[in-house]
């Protein structure tokens, strides 16, 4: 049967109370993955694709894959959902997005209609930029880019399921700290008002971010240590992040990777399947499977 959730949510927080745990949140937990395949940059990209891949989306139904690559947006088709080493072919690219200066740095997004695009720059810049596909998920549609500057540095991006908040990791006071962004349009980053952010304890670079689809479990991606985070979000309640809304797992919140990888990695929102780019000696993207826990009481 079914877990019933009798609570109401709304932006990141849910109110109420679950009385057993949705099927999505048997997976969720970072320390049981497992390594199930690697595919090289090289063996997918086009001849027309340049840079290395940093960061990376795929449509809900797991197949189109999107991979910023610090010049541009590639688009792929997965032949079979969710498996990338089987039938991924190259679909098209967006223009050279270094040219007006807005590179693809870690953080990408689509909104869940596939008419809308969002980016953070690479390191070292501080915007977060949008544009709208005139066709849905066609990444050869992008239009014009606007842009909301951030503070410093920004690196993840992530957004709630309605739109009108956005989560980014945003450089402040000597490391990369949880941003919440509210929006007072849904969808439109040029709308922010006001924000408010919590500064993971376990260590200074925390670059990348994904979030479950009910907004309680957070995974971030530290580069100093090169391992995932697993927390999750407590005092519901409030649009406005407080110092001690984010708790680290009580059992196991630290998964050591096996290699070097960067910040861009997507876990769609079942929870069992995890992507993440790597760039150095390999330029690739590895596929982790979940294995699901049976714990109830989370």
């Amino acid at each position: 049967m079914v877990g019933i959730n009798l609570g109401r949510e709304k932006g990141l927080f849910t109110y109420g109370r679950i009385f057993q745990r949705p099927l999505d949140e048997r997976f969720w937990e970072i320390r049981d993955i497992e390594l199930k395949t690697t595919i090289s940059w090289d063996s997918i990209k086009s001849t027309a694709t340049g840079g290395t891949p940093i960061s990376i989306f795929f449509r809900d139904d797991g197949k189109k894959m999107y991979i910023g690559d610090g010049v541009q947006i590639a688009e792929f088709d997965l032949g079979n959902p969710w498996e990338i080493n089987d039938s991924l072919t190259f679909v098209g690219k967006s223009a050279d997005l270094t040219a007006g200066g807005n590179p693809v740095g870690n953080g990408l997004f689509f909104k869940p209609d596939g008419t809308k695009v969002f980016w953070t720059d690479t390191a070292g810049s501080n915007q977060i930029n949008q544009s709208t596909l005139s066709t849905a998920w066609d990444i050869t549609s992008m239009g014009a880019i606007t842009t909301y500057t951030t503070a410093s540095d920004s690196i993840g991006l992530w957004f709630n399921k309605a739109g009108d908040e956005a989560f980014a990791m945003i450089f402040n006071a000597g490391s990369y700290r949880l941003y919440a962004l509210p929006l007072t349009t849904p969808w439109d980053i040029t709308s922010v008002s006001g924000a408010s952010f919590i500064t993971p304890a376990e260590e200074t670079q925390m670059e990348g971010i994904n979030m479950s689809i009910n907004g309680r479990k957070v995974i971030l991606f530290g580069t100093d240590n090169d391992s995932f985070y697993e927390y999750e979000l407590t005092n519901q309640g409030s649009y406005q992040f407080q110092a001690d809304q984010i708790v680290a797992n009580a059992y196991g919140n630290k998964t050591k990777r096996p290699q070097q990888g960067n910040a861009g990695f997507f876990i769609n929102k079942q929870g069992n399947k995890m992507f993440q780019t790597v760039t150095g000696a390999f330029d690739g993207i590895e596929q982790y499977d979940f294995k699901e826990t049976r714990d109830s009481s989370r």
